[in-house]
């Protein structure tokens, strides 16, 4: 739980793990586990973009309700 006083990042906790159950991720461990978090928002909101462009290209009375709104 983190506390008042206490603010820590996701890069932080990352860098403790090793501290607590004795396996230490390397530098590129945590550079692949943030890129990875970075990719996979990126990619689920194009992908969210695209899919919406679609379904309201293919429903043009959807569309026009979603402009007047």
């Amino acid at each position: 739980m983190i506390k008042n006083g206490d603010n820590k990042d996701l890069l932080d906790i990352l860098l403790e793990l090793g501290e607590e159950d004795g396996w230490k991720p390397e530098d590129e461990d945590i550079i692949g586990m943030l890129i990875g978090l970075v990719l996979a928002g990126h990619e689920a909101i194009a992908t969210g973009m695209m899919w919406s462009i679609i379904y309201l290209t293919q429903n043009p009375h959807i569309l026009e309700r979603a402009k007047v709104n």
